[in-house]
């Protein structure tokens, strides 16, 4: 018994690969890669699932584009490029490339500790028993 396809048949072709790799590398994200193509980002997800091809040019891509990146920082901090702004594009590494770039902060064990610093002029200590 042959099984029957239920559902919209998948726009996917395998020349995408290579097409997202060659999007990437000119520094764009792989969501951005679903307006080249014309579908969304949930099918852009949805073919990396399903595709193990696709899934690899998508970590191509990433390293492509933080080469494309880091190159534009390194031309910025050399006045390569005039009006550079070098804390945009660090906020833009910080975000766009999270398990490589961070910006110190971070917590790592999630502690919350409040401080609280408070100030009173002129009153007298209750515990000072001098007074």
């Amino acid at each position: 018994m042959e099984k029957i396809k239920v559902g919209r048949p998948t726009d996917y072709k395998e020349e995408y690969c290579e097409m997202l790799i060659d999007h990437m590398a000119e520094g764009f994200s792989f969501e951005s890669f679903g307006g080249v193509v014309e579908v969304s980002e949930r099918v852009l997800y949805d073919w990396e699932k399903q595709h193990p091809e696709f899934l690899r040019s998508k970590e191509i891509g990433v390293q492509k584009s933080m080469i494309w990146w880091e190159r534009m920082g390194r031309k910025g901090m050399i006045n390569e490029i005039p009006f550079f702004n070098d804390r945009i594009w660090r906020l833009n590494m910080i975000n766009r490339f999270r398990s490589k770039w961070t910006d110190g902060t971070k917590n790592e064990n999630n502690d919350k500790k409040e401080i609280v610093v408070r100030y009173e002029r002129n009153k007298p200590d209750p515990s000072d028993s001098s007074q």
